[in-house]
């Protein structure tokens, strides 16, 4: 027989564990709901991405790329998943870390002329260089102290892109304080010379 002091524990004790039971329901309930009304993590897919900035005119070799999972609504038409399908080709713009490579931004190296090369050079006038497109054969000048007034650097080379352009607000990305970044298609000995004369002369092109 239970006598009056063990019935009022116990019943003490069935009110607790009823409270616990129904804290633990309550918490229960809001992590559901909480649960329900969180949206499902967006779809992803693999994209081959810049692994670090690179320079709009190198040749892109395995260790320039990698892959990462991307929603799909921002991944580009032209975007990727297999880096080997860019290796090898030539970048046309300076692209940031992380940032989708794809076939748009490539240049396959067998649209150049036998022998040549691209060369990233960097025209200090952007309003010159807005006059110039992809294809527009060029003359490339240099002026310097220790180069003289007009020096021709490179003669006759083919424009193959002005990265980043924008025909609506002057350029983007591609221009900095070195000037609008452009590549040109050279001989090994325009290139070369260009790359020498480039941090110690002001270019400028020269439509032919």
């Amino acid at each position: 027989m239970v006598s009056g002091m063990d019935l009022r524990s116990l019943l003490r004790r069935l009110g607790h564990h009823r409270r616990t039971l129904a804290a633990i329901a309550t918490a229960l309930g809001v992590l559901t709901l909480v649960q329900a009304l969180t949206p499902a993590p967006p779809a992803t897919t693999p994209v081959v991405v810049a692994a670090a900035e690179l320079t709009g005119g190198r040749t892109l070799t395995e260790p320039d790329l990698t892959v990462v999972d991307m929603p799909i609504e921002l991944v580009p038409d032209s975007a990727s998943a297999d880096p080997t399908t860019l290796t090898g080709q030539i970048l046309t713009a300076t692209t940031p870390r992380g940032v989708p490579v794809t076939s748009q931004s490539v240049l396959s190296p067998r649209a150049l002329a036998p022998g040549r090369s691209v060369a990233p050079v960097r025209f200090a006038d952007a309003g010159l260089v807005q006059v110039i497109r992809a294809g527009d054969r060029i003359d490339i000048i240099a002026a310097g102290p220790d180069i003289g007034p007009d020096a021709v650097v490179a003669e006759d080379v083919r424009v193959v892109t002005i990265p980043d352009a924008e025909t609506d607000t002057g350029f983007g990305a591609a221009s900095s304080a070195q000037g609008v970044l452009t590549l040109v298609e050279a001989s090994p000995d325009e290139a070369t010379a260009l790359a020498q004369v480039s941090s110690r002369a002001v270019l400028s092109p020269l439509l032919r």
